[in-house]
């Protein structure tokens, strides 16, 4: 599984995948929303 918000710490560029970096920017500015780096550094 690829977690594509982290891929570039994977060595993962998405600079090929433009649509794919658009619907990360609109998940990410949904309100309320959690990102699975937040959830792993409360646990």
């Amino acid at each position: 599984m690829l977690n594509t918000h982290v891929a570039e710490e994977g060595g993962f560029s998405l600079a090929r995948f433009p649509a794919i970096q658009a619907w990360l920017t609109r998940v990410q500015a949904q309100p309320r929303h959690i990102s699975i780096v937040d959830i792993v550094s409360l646990t």
